[in-house]
Formats: structure tokens, sequence, C-alpha cells
């Protein structure tokens, strides 16, 4: 009989580090939000943008995900929180006309 071997396993055997594993855990939940935002799932995509920032909190792209969903829903303020931290984490996404766009309206960048 062969054994199942788990994410837990092989964290104890020293073969997969935490980094690893909350990498994956990650890339699962925003991945997953990703989904429910095609289906037009807001609050689903949200919580599961918000458990992937709990796992890689300096990730710009959940941060992302997560501004949009709140700037689409016309909470503003919490939008403006979220896309200034997708800036601090990854600048580059000013290259996006509509990200552009919507920054310049919260007044995270003065033109």
């Amino acid at each position: 009989m062969q054994k199942v071997i788990g994410v837990n396993d092989l964290q104890n055997s020293g073969m997969l580090g935490a980094e690893y594993i909350a990498f994956d855990l990650y890339d699962a939940h925003n991945n997953l939000g990703a989904v429910y935002c095609q289906q037009g799932l807001w609050d689903m995509a949200l919580y599961e943008f918000m458990k992937a920032v709990r796992f890689d909190p300096k990730n710009a792209s959940a941060h992302k995900n997560i501004g949009m969903i709140y700037f689409a829903k016309g909470d503003k303020q919490r939008a403006k929180e979220y896309l200034f931290q997708m800036l601090k984490y990854d600048p580059n996404y000013l290259k996006d006309a509509g990200i552009y766009a919507i920054v310049s309206q919260l007044g995270l960048i003065k033109e």
C-alpha cells in the first residue's frame, strides 16, 4: 500500500519550506478570486483576494484586485487604500491606462 504524502509531511521533512507553502496558498486564493470575478461573484472574489494578501502582504496583484473591486462597488476610500498599496509594491501598474485613470481619479498620483 502506497502512503499519500501531504504538504505537512513535506514541510516536516525539510523538503518544502514555509515560504513555498505561503506562495502556493497565495496563488490558490488569488486564482480562485479571479475565477469568482469572471463569474461576477464580487464578494466571494473579495474574500479570496483578502486571503491571498494574508499569505503575501507585499504582492501588488492582490492589492490591485481588492482595490478594483472596491472601486467598482463605489467604496472609493477602501479602493484608494488598496490601490495605494499596489503602487507601493509595484509602480509599474501605472503603465496600464485603465489603472492609471482610476488612481488619478482617486488622487493617488498628481498629473
